[in-house]
């Protein structure tokens, strides 16, 4: 199938369906590959620095991307805001890296879990940036989210310290997230993945090459197949949260938790205990009680999400 072919049948196929349920089909798409990159991780993090599993994935990333930077020259690197572009690839960089501590030390539920604290994050964002109000009502709900998150943490001396690995890669991700609405109105979306994987290839090859180890031949296909998800994870992604409505995507969001849940149960015997799962339903409760609440409809727009149906 040509690039062509494919771009026509993707088109009909949005048409058919609609924006939002379009954006859910491809978001659900990256969830599933997402999914299979982490158990791959996973496996790599046993035997790798996350310092050579970020850098080996950004460069994979790189050398894909090498076709269409060499045929669009300088234009592959325009930019109007080179600030936030930087921004971006800077967050998603350190996003990365925790992220990956996260996978390799904790279970893959809990990682998923914790991510769902992102709407808080963004609430307090939108208090110490946008100047918001936050009403009583979101901070409510905020401080039910917070006490979810505790639970999965279960605070104490058996804590695992890993867990803020998790909050700090959600944390970075959701200002990368926001560069990336904003970014995407007057940026290609490949001209974002070529800035942020050449980002991430600078700022961690250093300390890379202090630790790298030689992979063996079968842990290369392993890199490589990471890399190849990393490459379809983000701009479906990307597409999903472009082309459909925010409000109607996050349910979608929470599918993440079936399919790590999943995929730690039948690959690394995972079992998620009940303490988990009380606190997944606690953070995705108010997660959905903040989005209810007026103003954070407000706050998407003004960070450039679309808060209204496109179709």
């Amino acid at each position: 199938m040509t690039s062509s072919t494919f771009v026509e049948a993707s088109t009909a196929l949005r048409s058919r369906l609609g924006d939002n349920s379009f954006a859910a089909m491809l978001l659900l798409l990256a969830i599933c590959l997402g999914s299979g990159m982490a158990i791959l991780i996973r496996f790599l993090g046993e035997g790798y620095s996350v310092f050579q599993i970020v850098f080996v994935r950004s460069a994979i990333m790189l050398c894909v991307l090498v076709p269409f930077i060499t045929r669009l020259g300088v234009t592959a690197w325009q930019t109007s805001q080179p600030l936030l572009v930087l921004l971006r690839g800077v967050s998603a960089t350190a996003g990365q890296v925790l992220g990956v501590l996260a996978i390799i030390h904790l279970p893959l539920a809990t990682v998923q879990a914790l991510s769902f604290s992102r709407s808080f994050i963004l609430v307090a964002l939108g208090t110490l940036i946008l100047g918001e109000i936050v009403t009583w009502r979101r901070w409510i709900a905020v401080i039910v989210g917070f006490v979810g998150v505790m639970i999965v943490l279960q605070p104490g001396p058996t804590m695992n310290w890993a867990g803020l690995y998790a909050l700090g890669s959600t944390a970075v991700f959701t200002i990368s997230i926001i560069c990336a609405k904003i970014l995407l109105r007057t940026h290609q979306r490949s001209t974002l993945m070529t800035y942020n994987a050449t980002t991430q290839a600078v700022l961690m090859i250093v300390p890379a090459l202090i630790v790298w180890q030689n992979p063996a031949s079968g842990d290369w296909l392993l890199f490589l197949v990471m890399g190849a998800l990393a490459l379809c994870v983000q701009p479906l992604s990307l597409q999903a949260f472009k082309v459909g409505d925010v409000s109607a995507l996050a349910p979608v969001e929470y599918f993440r938790l079936l399919t790590a849940g999943a995929a730690g149960f039948f690959v690394f015997a995972e079992v998620p205990s009940a303490t988990l799962w009380l606190g997944a339903a606690i953070i995705i409760g108010a997660n959905v009680q903040n989005m209810r609440i007026p103003g954070l409809a407000w706050l998407l727009r003004r960070i450039g999400f679309s808060t209204t149906a496109n179709g």
